[in-house]
């Protein structure tokens, strides 16, 4: 199999008419799909220094810097590899996703066999890891299945579905083991999600995997109820902590829903008297909050 394969946007593009459209340097766009969530990504062969050509990756889209990988193989007209490069570091479309610098000549020079029919061969495989925005901060691309997962059963799959559109996150099967047995096997995983999770399910893995830090009320909630529903201790731990920061009555009413005890315990020690306390929960149906555990 080939090593285009680990990545997640993969395939085989063939130049024809090599020669005129060296001459011309016209060389077509060949769509080649989406990946880390942006369309628009597209093959050619570019030329450099006027007498060069070397196979070019980009995207017209606006594209934050990321961390990825990156993989060009020229097959050859008996099915032999030449030029094959593999990157892996921090790329920006603006830098270059490009493969070998080969001179026209060499090119086309019919001993070396790099054409096929009059055309080019190219394979290539490219994967986006991580996202790096202008404020500093690193995320997931929870888009794309990881590299080389597909052929590890080391995968994750989560799908939600809203109005008959299917969205999917995938992440690799020990970041989420490391947190929990639930998700120990030995072949990828397939979950399907309810559609309310849609909004908030990728910062929901970004906590998981300890990018996203500061967690708020309004995602607090369902971070506990997944985070409980898939046996992630360290998450509710973690959201625990961050909600013992709220002072409001609303803490106290949360807890008793989601028993977090360390934030309950918090909010009570903070009660100035057991006439406040009433006070606070006299508005609160809180045998109703019980029913609901």
């Amino acid at each position: 199999m080939s090593l285009r394969h680990k990545y997640a946007l993969n395939g085989e593009c063939f130049f024809e008419n090599a020669r005129f459209h060296m001459e011309m340097n016209n060389f077509p766009e060949i769509p080649i799909g989406r990946v880390g969530g942006r369309d628009g990504w597209v093959l050619r062969m570019r030329r450099k220094n006027r007498t060069c050509y070397r196979p070019y990756i980009f995207t017209s889209v606006r594209v934050p810097r990321f961390e990825g990988r990156l993989y060009f193989n020229i097959l050859k007209n008996d099915g032999s590899s030449v030029f094959t490069v593999e990157k892996q570091w921090c790329l920006s479309v603006d830098d270059g996703l490009s493969g070998m610098v080969v001179e026209v000549e060499e090119w086309l020079n019919e001993e070396n066999g790099y054409l096929t029919n009059g055309g080019i061969r190219i394979e290539y495989g490219f994967q986006i890891d991580f996202y790096q925005f202008t404020n500093g901060t690193w995320k997931f691309n929870y888009h794309d299945p990881p590299f080389g997962s597909l052929q590890t059963s080391n995968m994750i799959t989560f799908h939600t579905r809203s109005k008959n559109v299917v969205s999917s996150f995938y992440c690799q099967k020990q970041l989420l083991t490391f947190h929990s047995s639930y998700f120990k096997t030995n072949k990828n995983l397939e979950i399907e999600l309810e559609s309310s999770y849609n909004l908030y399910f990728r910062k929901f893995l970004s906590v998981c995997h300890r990018i996203l830090r500061n967690v708020y009320w309004r995602t607090s909630k369902f971070f506990l109820i997944i985070a409980q529903e898939y046996k992630l201790p360290n998450v509710v731990r973690l959201v625990d902590q961050t909600m013992q920061r709220d002072s409001s009555a609303r803490k106290m009413f949360f807890s008793s829903v989601i028993n977090t005890r360390h934030c309950l315990s918090d909010w009570l020690k903070r009660r100035e008297s057991s006439k406040k306390l009433a006070e606070e929960l006299k508005d609160r149906d809180l045998e109703k909050c019980q029913e609901r555990r």
